[in-house]
Parts: C-alpha cells; sequence; structure tokens
C-alpha cells in the first residue's frame, strides 16, 4: 500500500548520465524503483513533464542541514529495473535516519535556516517563469530558469516542514518576488518560493498531516529535480523504499515545457504507456495545438493527423465520421468509453486532448471500424483554483463565449465547470446555428489510492436553413465525372451549359431554407473509479451512458437534373425533402485491473478487463419529392438562380403532396467482451505487446415501415480479435515496432434468400519506426501499413434493393507524424500520409476504385513561435499549410474533387493572466471543396475566414 503522502522533485542537468556522489563518497546512486502512474485521473502530461515523470533516475537521501551537490563523474550505468540498487554501504554514508526524527514534534512556524557558507561567486541564474503541470499522481512546480546548472542546492528540515534553497538564483517574475499555492496536492497544505536574499530563493514546504518532508536529487537532461517525499514516522525514508502518490514536484528547467508533444497516450494500451513502447501507430493533439489554432470541432482537429480526413462532413461541423487510413470510422469514444453519441456532436471547450490510434483497437474496445480509434480525454479538476473566461468573435455573425472554472471543494475533493456558447453564421447563404455545451465535473474522491471522478455533458444544438451540399458538376466542373461524360456522349448539354459548369457560386444554399431545421440534445454521464491495491494491482471501474433525443432533422437534397424531352438541364435541380428524427440511449460498463510486476526476471504490465456495452436506437426517415407535372404552377429550382419556394414540398392544397415513411426501425446492440494484454520488457531495449479479446456481440433490428420485409433480423456473433506487436530500441529514445491487429465489427442485413450477414472483419500489418529527438522534445513517427478489410456489404447485382456480402476493399500506406519544439518558444506539427485506399473485390464496382473521400496524398504543417523575454514576452505567430490531392467523390458515379492548399494564420499575445488572439483561416481566400457526399451533395471549403477571442484567467 501506499503510505507516503507528498512528494516534491529536484535534478540537475550535466552532461554525465545518471551520476551523483555526496563529498566523499564515489558510489553510483540506487536506482528509484518502478512505479506504475496511476490512471486516476488521465491527465495531458506535456512531454518534458511526461519523461521527468517517468525518469528511473538515481537517488540518496540526505541527511538534515546537508548540502546538495551534483558533479561531473564517469558515467556509471545504472542497474536494471527489477535488479534491486547497488551496495551504497561506505564509512562516510549519512544515515538515513538523521533525515526525519519520529519523536520530533510538529512545528507551525518556518524554521531559521541554519548558517551555511557565503553565496557562490559565480552567475546569478534568473527563475523569469513558475509554471503548474497536472500530473497523473499530482503537480509539477516548473521554475523556468536559463541555466538550471548552476545553483547550488541546500536542505534543512523541523517537524513537518522542509526548506530548500536554490542558492545562486534570483525570481524575476512578472508578478513580484513571491509564490505560495495551498493545498496543491491533499498531503501538501502549502507551497511557498521567495526570494530571501540577493541571490537566495527559497523554497518552504509545509506537510497536511505531521509527517516529517525529506528531499532527494536526482538528475535529468537540461532539469534540476528535487523530490521530497513526507514519510510517516518510524517508516524508511531510503529513497528505493518510498512509494508515490499524491506527488508534489519542482522542477528547475531550462525552458518552459513543450507544449506540443505528449509522450504517453491511454488509447494504445488502456494503461498511459509511453508511445515509444506501443507497436501502433498513435498520434496526439495536445489542448496548446487546439488553442493555438482556433479549433471549435473535432473535424478541425483532425487536420493535425496523418491520414485522418473528415470525408462527407465539413470540418466546421458539430458531427462527425471522420475517416481514418482511407475508412470511415464510428470509434469515438470518451476517456476510453465507447459513445457513438459523440459522431453525432461533441464539445472542444472541456477536451486535455485528442488521441488517434492507428488501425484495428477490437483488442481493445470492441467491434468497430478497422481504420482506428479516436479517444477524446476530458479536463479533470485541479486542486489550484483558476478561473478562466474567452469571448470571441468573428465574421459571418459568429460570435461566443466560454468558461472554465475549477479548484478545490475541502481536502479531498475539487471541480471543475465548462460552460460555451456559440451562435454563428455562415459564408453559406441563410444557414445558422446555435450551440450550447455545459459539462460539469466532481472529483468526489482524492487519495493516494484511490480516485472518484464523475462528470457531466449537456450539448444543444440547433441549427436552421441548411444546405446539404452543391452538385458536382455545377460547382467543379465537367472533367474527371463519370455522370458528365455521359451527358456529353449523348450531346445532352448545349453550350452555354458547358461553359457554365464549375462557376456555381459557393455561397449558394442548394436546400430550402424555409424548412430546413435541425434541433438536437445530447447528454452525457460518467464516472471513473480507480484504486490502487498494493504496489502490483490497480483497479479501475467506469461507466458512460449517454442519450441523444433529435425532435426534428429535416433538409432539402439534390437527387438528379431536371429532363425536359431528353434534354438534361443542368441549371435546374430535382431535390428531395427529407426528415430524419431519431433517439438513441448507449451504456458502456469496463472494469479491469493492471498488474505491474516482474516474471522470471523481466518487467511486465498485465492487464485483464470484462466490458459489457448496449446501444438501443429509434430512427424514423420521412420524405417528400417535387414532380413538377403534379403542380405545373410552381417552376422547378434553378441553382444558379435560385428560386425558393417551400410549396414545392408543401403545397397548400395538398398537404399529403408526394408523402412517404421511408423507414421506422427498432436496434438493439449487445456486446459483451473480456480481455486480456501483456507488455513484457524481455530485456532493457526489447518489448512484446500481446493480447486478445474475445466478444459476444447481439443484435436485434426490426423496420415497421419496410412492408416488403416486415420481419425482424437477429443475429448473435462470437469473435475473437488478436493483436501481438513487438518493440526493438536500439537507443533509449528510438524505437523499431511491427504489428499485427485484427478488428470485427457485426453488421445488420440479409441478402435475397434470407441469410444473414456475418460480422466485417478487418486486420493490419505495421512496421515503423518512432524517435524522441531534440533532448526528447521533438517526437516523428514513420509508419508503413496494409490494411484489409473484408465481409464488406454491396448491392446484388441479379436482386434490385438487396445486398451481397462479398465485398473486399485494401489499404496500404505511409504514414509520417512530427510534434514537438525545435527551439523554445518555436513548436510544430506536422503529417504526410500516403493512403492507397481502394476496391480489391466486388460485385457492383470496378477493382481498383479509389473509395470515397480519400486522398493518395495529403500534409498539414502547423508552426507558431511565441517571444519568450524582452518587452515582448508572450506576442506569437501560427501559420499553417493544408495540403489534400484528388479524390474520389462518388462510388456510383465517380467524378474527381481537385486538389487544394490552404494556408492559415494566427497571431496571439499572452502575459500574466491576459490573453488575446486572432486567427485567420483560408488565408488567400482559396476555393476548394473539403469532401462529397455524392454527385450532388459536395461540401465547399470556407473562404477567408477571422475571427478573434478575448481571454482573462484569475
Amino acid at each position: 500500500m501506499h503510505h507516503v503522502t507528498g512528494l516534491i522533485s529536484l535534478a540537475i542537468a550535466g552532461s554525465a548520465p545518471f551520476c551523483m556522489v555526496l563529498p566523499g563518497l564515489a558510489h553510483p546512486l540506487s536506482t528509484r524503483p518502478h512505479r506504475q502512474t496511476s490512471a486516476a485521473v488521465q491527465l495531458s502530461l506535456p512531454p518534458a513533464a511526461e519523461e521527468i515523470a517517468g525518469l528511473e533516475a538515481a537517488a540518496i537521501e540526505l541527511p538534515a542541514e546537508q548540502p546538495m551537490e551534483a558533479r561531473e563523474e564517469p558515467a556509471v550505468q545504472p542497474p536494471s529495473l527489477g535488479q534491486g540498487s547497488p551496495d551504497l554501504a561506505a564509512p562516510d554514508r549519512p544515515d538515513p535516519d538523521l533525515l526525519s526524527d519520529p519523536d520530533q514534534p510538529e512545528v507551525e512556524d518556518v524554521p531559521t535556516r541554519p548558517d551555511t557558507e557565503d553565496s557562490p561567486t559565480g552567475p546569478v541564474v534568473q527563475i523569469t517563469q513558475i509554471q503548474l503541470v497536472p500530473i497523473a499522481d499530482g503537480l509539477q512546480v516548473v521554475l523556468v530558469t536559463s541555466d538550471p546548472t548552476a545553483p547550488e542546492i541546500l536542505q534543512f528540515q523541523a517537524g513537518n516542514t522542509l526548506v530548500v534553497d536554490i542558492v545562486g538564483a534570483q525570481l524575476a517574475l512578472p508578478e513580484g518576488d513571491r509564490f505560495q499555492q495551498d493545498n496543491p496536492v491533499p498531503t501538501v497544505a502549502s507551497i511557498a518560493i521567495e526570494q530571501v536574499t540577493a541571490s537566495d530563493v527559497q523554497i518552504t514546504v509545509n506537510a497536511a498531516t505531521d509527517t516529517a518532508p525529506n528531499a532527494y536529487l536526482e538528475r535529468a537532461a537540461e532539469s534540476l529535480i528535487l523530490d521530497i517525499a513526507t514519510t510517516p514516522p518510524g517508516e524508511s525514508t531510503d529513497a528505493a523504499d518510498l512509494q508515490f502518490g499524491n506527488n508534489l514536484r519542482i522542477i528547475v528547467a531550462a525552458s518552459p515545457l513543450p507544449r506540443y508533444q505528449v509522450p504517453t497516450a491511454s488509447a494504445g494500451t488502456r494503461t498511459d504507456a509511453d508511445i515509444l513502447d506501443i507497436p501502433q501507430g498513435i498520434q496526439v493533439i495536445p489542448q496548446a495545438v487546439l488553442e493555438d489554432q482556433g479549433t471549435d470541432s473535432l473535424g478541425q482537429a483532425l487536420q493535425n493527423v496523418s491520414g485522418a480526413f473528415t470525408g462527407r462532413a465539413e470540418s466546421g461541423s458539430r458531427a462527425t465520421t471522420p475517416i481514418l487510413r482511407g475508412f470511415e470510422t464510428n470509434n469515438i469514444l470518451r476517456n476510453g468509453l465507447r459513445d457513438d453519441t459523440l459522431r453525432l456532436g461533441s464539445g472542444i471547450t472541456n477536451i486535455d486532448r485528442i488521441e488517434v490510434l492507428k488501425g484495428p483497437a477490437s483488442v481493445l474496445f470492441g467491434s468497430g471500424n478497422l481504420g482506428g480509434t479516436v479517444n477524446l480525454v476530458t479536463e479533470v479538476p485541479l486542486r489550484t483554483p483558476r478561473y478562466d473566461i474567452e469571448l470571441t468573435a468573428g465574421n459571418y455573425a459568429t460570435y461566443g463565449t466560454a468558461l472554465d472554472f475549477t479548484g478545490p471543494l475541502d481536502e479531498y475533493s475539487s471541480y471543475r465547470t465548462n460552460l460555451a456558447y456559440e451562435n454563428r453564421g455562415s459564408f453559406i447563404d441563410f444557414e445558422e446555428s446555435e450551440f450550447l455545451f455545459f459539462a460539469p465535473t466532481l472529483q468526489i474522491i482524492d487519495t493516494e489510492q484511490t480516485s472518484l471522478i464523475v462528470d457531466v455533458e449537456y450539448l444543444y444544438n440547433r441549427s436552421s436553413g441548411s444546405s446539404s451540399g452543391l452538385p458536382a458538376i455545377s460547382a467543379i466542373g465537367l472533367d474527371n465525372n463519370s455522370l458528365a461524360d455521359r451527358f456529353l456522349e449523348g450531346d445532352a448539354f448545349s453550350e452555354d451549359d458547358i461553359a457554365r459548369a464549375g462557376t456555381l457560386d459557393i455561397r449558394t444554399n442548394s436546400g430550402e431554407p424555409e424548412i430546413s431545421r435541425t434541433e438536437s440534445n445530447i447528454s452525457r454521464i460518467s464516472y471513473r473509479l480507480d484504486h490502487q491495491i498494493n504496489d502490483t494491482w490497480q483497479v479501475r471501474n467506469e461507466f458512460l451512458a449517454s442519450f441523444q433525443n433529435t425532435a426534428e432533422d429535416s433538409f432539402v437534397a439534390g437527387v438528379g437534373f431536371f429532363q425536359s424531352r431528353g434534354q438534361i438541364d443542368f441549371n435546374r435541380l430535382n431535390r428531395l425533402w427529407l426528415d430524419n428524427p431519431s433517439n438513441r440511449e448507449a451504456y458502456t460498463l469496463n472494469t479491469n485491473v493492471v498488474g505491474d510486476f516482474a516474471i522470471a526476471g523481466m518487467d511486465q504490465t498485465l492487464l485483464l478487463g470484462v466490458e459489457w456495452f448496449q446501444e438501443t436506437q429509434e430512427d424514423q426517415l420521412f420524405s417528400r419529392q417535387f414532380l413538377p407535372f403534379l403542380d405545373p404552377n410552381v417552376e422547378p429550382f434553378n441553382i444558379f438562380e435560385p428560386n425558393y419556394d417551400p410549396q414545392r414540398f408543401f403545397p397548400e392544397n395538398n398537404p399529403d403532396f408526394a408523402f412517404a415513411l421511408r423507414s421506422d426501425s427498432f436496434t438493439r446492440r449487445r456486446t459483451i467482451g473480456l480481455y486480456g494484454q501483456s507488455q513484457l520488457n524481455l530485456f532493457d531495449n526489447l518489448i512484446v505487446l500481446v493480447g486478445g479479446r474475445v466478444d459476444f456481440a447481439d443484435q436485434f433490428f426490426v423496420d415497421a415501415a419496410n412492408l416488403r420485409n416486415p420481419d425482424p433480423i437477429e443475429t448473435s456473433d462470437t469473435a475473437f480479435s488478436p493483436r501481438v506487436g513487438i518493440v526493438y530500441k536500439p537507443l533509449e529514445n528510438v524505437s523499431l515496432y511491427a504489428s499485427y491487429t485484427e478488428s470485427f465489427n457485426p453488421v445488420i442485413g440479409q441478402s435475397q434468400d434470407g441469410e444473414v450477414f456475418v460480422p466485417e472483419r478487418g486486420n493490419q500489418f505495421e512496421v515503423g519506426v518512432k524517435a524522441d529527438l531534440l533532448d526528447d522534445r521533438l517526437s516523428a513517427t514513420l509508419a508503413y501499413y496494409q490494411l484489409r478489410r473484408t465481409n464488406v456489404s454491396t448491392q446484388d447485382p441479379d436482386n434490385t434493393g438487396f445486398q451481397v456480402q462479398v465485398g473486399e476493399q485494401a489499404s496500404d500506406g505511409v504514414e509520417l507524424d512530427i510534434a514537438g519544439e525545435l527551439l523554445p518558444g518555436w513548436n510544430i506539427i506536422a503529417t504526410y500520409a500516403y493512403t492507397d485506399a481502394r476496391i480489391s473485390e466486388d460485385n457492383q464496382f470496378s477493382e481498383g476504385l479509389r473509395l470515397q473521400n480519400v486522398p493518395e496524398h495529403a500534409a498539414s504543417l502547423w508552426t507558431s513561435y511565441e517571444i519568450q523575454a524582452g518587452a515582448l514576452e508572450g506576442l506569437g505567430l501560427g501559420l499553417g499549410v493544408y495540403f489534400q490531392g484528388e479524390r474520389n467523390g462518388d462510388l456510383f458515379t465517380p467524378f474527381t474533387l481537385p486538389s487544394y492548399v490552404r494556408t492559415d494564420a494566427s497571431f496571439f499575445y499572452r502575459r500574466d493572466q491576459f490573453q488575446a488572439q486572432l486567427n485567420f483561416q483560408n488565408l488567400f481566400d482559396v476555393r476548394y471543396f473539403e469532401g462529397a457526399r455524392d454527385q450532388f451533395r459536395v461540401m465547399p471549403g470556407a473562404p477567408f475566414t477571422i475571427f478573434g477571442t478575448v481571454g482573462w484567467e484569475f
């Protein structure tokens, strides 16, 4: 069991690796015991913070009133985990019992610092910034200084108070020469940092109980870390015996922590593992990227991931079905739990980071699409009070606000509340929307062993006047369009028509604004309970329930061009009115245990779990189609000169005109999954990952409107999904990996003969290399993969209206992701993807046909720079370039969506508690198209857009 009630760390960077000696002591240091990072609080760790949190650096305890020194010594290799610590016995080794006296009375006042030698005569370094960084087991306090190797460190203690002196340093903070934080973590009552002499900075730590704080010095790259653990009376104060929980850690670093690089992810293993140790492609988008780019939707966020595209949805839409590695995916998780309502609407304001796992993930998350999985990790309450408010305004009559309040409720609980409201117009005529998002979170229990977080989300979305997209011939042109080729062969276009093709104004609304409306409500409630059973085992139990109600979802969509006497008139569009009200309920309950122990001398992380999922869905689909010959008094719709008239679909003298109920369906899906995974460190540089999952999936489907086949369809499937991977690390910061994974996805349907379809299956083979570069401040992943999807349902060529299940699709590709910091203040996130996604076998479509909305080549680059010091400190610039190559827009009548290059930019200023930002999207007003549903529903990209944000932190 954890007995430690607090922690602060301090280490000195130098060229000698992991070696530290005391005066007169020339033995290597004992290796700090490995500890499993608590999964109770899944927080976004800045890259350097994660690196330091996982250090297995050397440490040795010091007696009270003992100077801490780190000297350059010959490199000594520390022992491997599980091998124990080297013998440090020596005649002059300090007695660890001197570190704390169990009988010493508690004192409330800060003790007087004992006399020490004069301050060093060398240069005095300035501490220019203090950052508070939540970590998985506590809090980091980062002191930014130009040279962390220069100061001398001394410590002394009395009762439950520890004082640490950084000699040879000065506080040069905008807010003054003192910093204080009360109750930063449950086991620390207060921490204060202040300037006590011209060259002496003092850190005072008061424990929340009568335990005695102890300090330990560590060495890390380009930083000083001081570990301070509060140790209960009578227990060992040896560093090798300490256990860590509810940590408070101080880092004196050479520069602020990287903002764009995140070295760990939970989506890859469910255990918050180092990305370098996972044999599968993973990309993490931290909150800093979302803020710098002014992102307000999941689709916009995914532009920072190689091989990810928004497909048939606009990138700015609240709803999205992203494409990953060539295939559409519904696998969108919230804190590791499946939630199908997320693709219908999600908020961004409470997102801490977005994790994207490339390829099949059924071994961890059950049934789903094979292209990849998106995991939205939400913010958690902080012990530090903070109150943020933002105001946003932009062109197209856009305005909104966002609030983020957090802080402690008492010693063991805290809260966080996110609230966002937006009223947004559009570059498309008549479109407008309203969005409300409310997300309160409570951390009810926050102790060393146990964490319980309960959170709620409510999302309301209303839109009116929505357009469903533009005809490809009208907006793009006649080139590379199979439908246009058929028309041209029949000499169906006039010369005026040909000249007009591709000139349609992208602001044109192809719908019927008065009768296009959507209103939906989505609610979610969940809890996450984590408990550290002992040093080896940790258990997690989590639950998520989501409810979606869409009372109205009506729109008008084009279905073809008007024809008269055999002549095609692509100026006039035949359209269909549709309304798709729906209700959905989904429940997920997951329980797993994680064991971190050695087996046959090899370190192992073992995961065992069970997951239950159930979803019910009610869908109706109504339609009305305008038939000109039934109402000759109403003109057909002219796409180039819009003549809107809702009477085409709702004539006053015939309310049932051309009305049809197309679908009235009920679907129930239920799955129970048993999964296990072992991550085994065979050697220091060789890791094997083996896992498997068995799912028992039942489905029920009935469509009351299907008079031709009214009988319900029931399926019961059992599927095993394996995963095996290997990681070889020739260097500590470089990984070579290979893996094989499988997926399964139950489908509802049956053939003309009544044969019920079997689940789709997918498999992926992947190899790649990962590296942490520039002193672990820049991460890069290069991967090659082969994906195969089988049992794809396609149209039955012999029986119209039925399907057969013989299709096969393939995707091969190369992906490159880079994220991190090139120089202090200069951040970058860049991607490249080559994706060869095609049909490999099908009855309906020709082999080799490229899959819809998937470019063969795509790339993105976003970089930002912020001035680090001086009068202009906090002023910065961001620049982004996004490229997508040509894409196929329709499988039935293929056409080419042209390639494009879009440029974005931002200017920002952040100083103290104030920030202001201007974002520019499509800076050069390029005409481009994001994706397509079919020939008559092409989604244009937004022209030049500007919006500004002003924020305050209290």
